[in-house]
């Protein structure tokens, strides 16, 4: 997951965080380390998450996801079975990645 800001309108983005989930939650490009929580593992340079209430808390307040005028939150997920009500949460108040389904998030 790839997140990137700028510091005013208009300029370009550089990459501020980068989370790999090699073996953890940690950040890469920053010092925004995640926590895994209620049974969200990693496997295969992914946040495995189990739909009961598995996910990866982010520090907002070290992001700062309010503090800038732009942000770009790039990340991948995916399923094992096809789930019509599936929903992916992404709240800043508590940078929290939530999949209330079974789901793989990198």
């Amino acid at each position: 997951m790839l997140i990137a800001s700028s510091t005013s309108q208009g300029q370009l983005a550089h990459l501020t965080h980068r989370y790999s989930f090699t073996t953890d939650a940690s950040d890469s490009a920053g010092t925004a380390h995640g926590t895994l929580v209620n049974g969200a593992v990693i496997s295969g340079g992914a946040v495995v998450c189990n739909g009961t209430g598995a996910y990866v808390n982010l520090p907002a307040a070290v992001i700062g996801l309010n503090a800038y005028p732009a942000l770009t939150l790039e990340l991948w997920s995916t399923q094992p079975a096809i789930k019509q009500d599936y929903s992916m949460t992404v709240s800043g108040v508590g940078a929290t990645l939530y999949s209330d389904a079974p789901s793989v998030i990198g």
